[in-house]
């Protein structure tokens, strides 16, 4: 986030990350392969074109979580041999505030890594990519090796 300059700048850079070669002579690419979406930090995005509709998350991933947090027997034992109701509900809040650090640990450094690296990350043309990964479908699996290479210390 440092490297972004802060939240503010990344939600406001991300929108403007796209690679510079855009055009193939054998390929027309449409604006949707290479342009972020203009929902991209909406919570609820349209329930029918959205990447990901929110209707099944507030359906489905209700059922699932239901099922993981208050039936999994993981889950129940641990709770079952808690010291007392309070440890109990502590631990429970605690698993819960884990469960968002793939946000941070996954998510945010692969936009981060498509802010500083659009060319090399977020390559659409398939020559760029053979170029950049040896990939002709994408890089975007090099986006956090990328990061590590370029910004980390070296040892």
């Amino acid at each position: 986030f440092a490297e972004v300059g802060g939240y503010e700048a990344f939600t406001e850079k991300y929108m403007k990350a796209i690679p510079s070669v855009i055009i193939d002579q054998n390929v027309t690419l449409n604006p949707g392969c290479y342009m972020p979406r203009a929902d991209s930090f909406h919570l609820f995005q349209d329930p029918i074109t959205g990447e990901l509709p929110w209707p099944g998350v507030l359906i489905g991933m209700n059922l699932v979580s239901l099922w993981y947090w208050c039936a999994d027997q993981v889950i129940v034992q641990r709770c079952l041999s808690g010291k007392n109701m309070s440890h109990v509900k502590a631990g429970c809040i605690l698993c819960g505030y884990l469960k968002l650090l793939p946000l941070f640990l996954m998510v945010m450094p692969g936009m981060i890594s498509r802010i500083l690296f659009p060319d090399e990350v977020s390559c659409v043309v398939p020559s760029e990519c053979e170029k950049y990964c040896g990939a002709s479908a994408g890089c975007t699996n090099i986006a956090y090796p990328k990061l590590v290479v370029e910004l980390m210390p070296n040892g």
